[in-house]
């Protein structure tokens, strides 16, 4: 009994700093910005304009650079799964579940990447 509640807490306590992280994840991408010394891009300006700090700068570019807008649907994803977690028990506590939502979410961001550059590609050569 005591190995299921030790469980119960320890998921609620990842799922809870799930949400904390993927709120921070999201200040520090909508404050984007491109000229902050990042990742992807070293500057020797040390002025950073990104709410979440360097850190905020470092993982914004880094998704911005490798997903692009797709990064917001990792937030999604991420939080749905933490809400899932608090709110809905799994009573059988299948791994099997687990593999397929792992590969039904990359799929997912795989398609909404792919979409989205072709839509804004459509968009942008009519200018």
């Amino acid at each position: 009994m005591k190995s299921l509640y030790v469980k119960n807490t320890l998921l609620n306590f990842f799922s809870f700093f799930l949400i904390a992280f993927s709120l921070y994840i999201f200040i520090a991408l909508i404050s984007y910005d491109p000229t902050d010394p990042a990742f992807f891009n070293k500057s020797s300006s040390i002025l950073i304009n990104n709410l979440g700090g360097p850190l905020g700068a470092n993982i914004s570019d880094f998704l911005f650079t490798l997903i692009g807008l797709g990064s917001f649907l990792v937030l999604l994803i991420g939080c749905i799964w933490a809400l899932q977690t608090i709110f809905f028990r799994d009573q059988y506590g299948s791994n099997i579940k687990i593999i397929v939502r792992f590969c039904s979410s990359f799929i997912l961001l795989i398609s909404f990447c792919q979409s989205l550059s072709t839509i804004l590609t459509a968009i942008l050569a009519d200018f």
